[in-house]
């Protein structure tokens, strides 16, 4: 960047200029700057042919956006509360940009502002910045934390001030939740009657103690969520994970499916993250096209085959027009051939499934040449499967078995193109064995016609036969 031109051009005085040009002299900041000025002159700006007396206002705006955009929370927020005292040009500019994005939360408690801390929250309520936040994450176990002298009002806590930000923040795009402990019930309250006319992406995590009448998802979520979902139709996104507080728990949080607003709701989502019992709110519509269900997401729950297939029940399907399911687990997740109808039941269209093992029942069965086996999934092309096998992890004795399997998925998914299966062995893996990849590319016929790796189309080797 010019740093002559900028100072000629823009006529700001010695002190500001420096404060513009240290902010700028950071190695990272410069390289990044440098870049964008070189993309924004090669873009047609309305520039006036007279001389400037300071950059204008919408070079300013592009390049504050630009800073927010970085993938370092710090670098941005220092970038940009250098520049909010450089002009009078540059601090709407860079002020809008900085309050942009608002992440309430204790992981960085330093003395530079503004930063996740109780600070932060006071500065956007006492200044009004609010209105600004397009991007607001907030953690529920703040509304405890102790608040500087200087901002502490007895009147006025912590939770009221994160409250009053939920209300004022009507301009918000998208919002992240989370919770441990069974911590912010009265935030979660009083966010369920906001209405953000913008909002396009909610991520909720949450945490319950079920033995706790008075936290328990009964008076939580009816009238609650639901409602705040039906006054949100514009949401697209929605990541909504609900675990158990309680460590001895052997089943999770159950959830209401049956509102008597429950079947108006997210009507435009096209992207879904969570469990399989928060799946209850999905309902059949148009632009539903990803799934990822989230199971065993407390690694000390057991889920098993029974639990699986009792839980799909309550998903209101067929899901016509999802085309993309993922399975995540803590540990393998197995499917049988019962596994696999119930999820050709809920979603019969889809193209790609992932994150779910062949279980060894499954196995046998692909191999008996005999055995006629129901088809299903027509429109699968992709099915892969990476996972980590540890200690207690039921593996495949066999590994060429779980190879010949695969070969014959053709058998029950009649138009699968591509098959993965990359399986590595954890440290409490015993005996250590090597990593196993397993590729397989097929034709319209269902023969093997490539056993690399999806990018690389190399004449298939002869198997044995079974």
């Amino acid at each position: 960047m010019d740093f002559p031109r900028i100072q000629n051009e823009a006529t700001v005085s010695r002190g500001r200029y420096i404060r513009l040009e240290k902010t700028f002299r950071s190695p990272l900041v410069y390289r990044k700057l440098q870049a964008l000025t070189a993309s924004l002159a090669s873009r047609s700006l309305s520039y006036s042919t007279r001389p400037m007396t300071h950059l204008p206002a919408e070079l300013c705006a592009k390049i504050a956006q630009e800073i927010r955009r970085w993938d370092s929370r710090l670098a941005e927020e220092k970038a940009l509360a250098n520049l909010s005292v450089v002009s009078k040009t540059w601090r709407p500019e860079a002020l809008r940009a900085l309050w942009s994005k608002v992440v309430i939360d204790d992981e960085d408690t330093g003395k530079a502002e503004p930063r996740g801390t109780t600070r932060l929250v006071s500065l956007i309520v006492n200044k009004g910045y609010a209105t600004h936040i397009r991007d607001l994450s907030i953690d529920l176990d703040m509304e405890s934390w102790p608040e500087d002298e200087r901002y502490r009002e007895r009147s006025f806590p912590i939770q009221s001030k994160i409250i009053n930000i939920l209300y004022t923040a009507v301009n918000v795009q998208r919002i992240s939740i989370r919770s441990t402990n069974s911590k912010g019930q009265r935030i979660l309250s009083h966010l369920y009657h906001c209405r953000f006319p913008l909002l396009r992406e909610l991520k909720m995590r949450l945490s319950f103690a079920d033995w706790d009448e008075k936290i328990g998802c009964s008076r939580s979520f009816p009238g609650g969520l639901d409602r705040f979902l039906f006054n949100h139709p514009g949401l697209v996104e929605l990541e909504f994970n609900v675990m158990n507080d309680n460590e001895f728990a052997d089943e999770p949080i159950r959830l209401p499916s049956h509102t008597p607003l429950a079947a108006n709701i997210l009507p435009n989502l096209t992207r879904f993250i969570g469990g399989v019992e928060e799946a209850k709110f999905l309902r059949p519509c148009a632009s539903l096209k990803e799934v990822v269900l989230v199971v065993n997401i407390d690694s000390h729950m057991c889920y098993e085959s029974p639990e699986f297939l009792n839980d799909f029940e309550h998903i209101k399907g067929p899901l016509l027009n999802v085309r993309s399911l993922e399975f995540r687990a803590v540990e393998g997740l197995y499917i049988d051939l019962e596994e696999v109808e119930t999820i050709d039941s809920c979603f019969p269209n889809l193209e790609t499934l992932t994150g779910i093992d062949l279980d060894p029942w499954l196995v046998d069965a692909l191999l008996l040449k005999k055995r006629t086996l129901l088809q299903v999934l027509h429109k699968l092309k992709e099915y892969t499967y990476h996972g980590v096998e540890n200690e207690g992890t039921p593996p495949h004795r066999k590994i060429r078995r779980v190879e010949k399997a695969m070969a014959k998925l053709p058998r029950i998914f009649p138009h699968l193109e591509y098959a993965s299966r990359c399986v590595a062995h954890g440290p409490r893996r015993r005996p250590v064995c090597p990593p196993s990849r397993l590729y397989f590319q097929f034709d319209g016929n269902g023969s093997i016609i490539s056993r690399e790796e999806r990018g690389t189309v190399i004449s298939a080797p002869e198997t044995e036969s079974d």
